[in-house]
């Protein structure tokens, strides 16, 4: 893959599948601390009941990206940002761009954008239905430990912190480079998940690497950090989502620093039903 295809994978929706899978079976008093297990148990019982409700659903949304190159002192070199119209169709999501550093994108940066978002799709291929975050084999990557019961955005969640199952990376029947620097990316992996106790739904998780990551020894290019912070909301009834992704990387590539922070904002969210009945003549 190379450290430029990590450095997409961290910061797009890819990364961000992977790593929110890390993270629920009717509500609970708040005060009951659950042990972890029967809590990621209870979370993979809600994400089924989502995939069944997204399957006959369309959520639309505003998505504000920023990326930032940085000086070594943190200040920022340079500054892009993109604004898109999102359309979540029964799991299948299209990106319209609308926006481009503050103005109207030109016809270029349109085609650009059509053809990098049309890349992802066919990389991605058609994920399973449900949350954006549900990939059930990763949870064996990890082990979680329950830590307090607290509040977080107006929510009593749980606490839970995970690392990393001590595994051999290439041990997990994946195939070619890409899935295997992916793979030991997410082995150095560690953090906190915050669960909602009445929905089970996830509210915030927060990750970074435990040890720094180097390919081929460093003599290609190293991650020294790399700072995940996800938070999610309801944004419709029975509906939650991405409303704020945040992303530190540092590191090197080849002999040149690397310093890159993003951003990804969403709101305006709409949810209708599709309309799944046969047309009539």
């Amino acid at each position: 893959m190379g450290l430029s295809g990590l450095l997409r994978w961290a910061r797009g929706r890819f990364g961000i599948s992977l790593l929110l899978a890390l993270s629920a079976s009717g509500g609970r008093s708040g005060a009951e601390a659950l042990d972890a297990a029967k809590i990621i148990q209870g979370f993979l019982e809600t994400a089924k009941a989502s995939a069944e409700r997204e399957a006959a659903q369309e959520l639309i949304y505003v998505r504000r990206s920023v990326f930032e190159h940085l000086n070594g002192d943190g200040t920022v070199e340079e500054r892009r940002s993109k604004e898109h119209w999102v359309t979540n169709s029964a799991g299948s999501v299209r990106a319209e761009l609308i926006r481009v550093n503050d103005r109207e994108p030109t016809a270029g940066e349109i085609l650009s954008d059509q053809k990098h978002e049309s890349e992802g799709r066919r990389k991605l291929s058609r994920r399973s239905r449900g949350p954006d975050f549900l990939d059930a084999r990763l949870l064996s990557r990890f082990d979680y430990t329950w830590e307090a019961v607290e509040e977080l955005a107006g929510r009593e969640v749980y606490r839970l912190a995970f690392e990393p199952v001590q595994t051999n990376p290439d041990s997990n029947n994946s195939t070619g480079s890409d899935n295997r620097d992916v793979n030991r990316v997410i082995g150095l992996l560690h953090g906190h998940l915050w669960i909602d106790i009445e929905t089970f739904e996830l509210v915030r998780m927060e990750c970074s690497l435990r040890s720094p990551f180097r390919l081929l020894g460093g003599l290609v290019g190293s991650l020294s950090r790399l700072d995940l912070v996800v938070d999610r909301r309801p944004v419709a009834a029975g509906c939650w989502s991405n409303v704020n992704v945040l992303t530190h990387i540092e590191g090197r590539k080849l002999i040149s620093p690397l310093r890159i922070r993003a951003s990804i904002e969403q709101e305006g969210f709409k949810l209708r039903p599709i309309d799944s009945s046969p047309a009539t003549h």
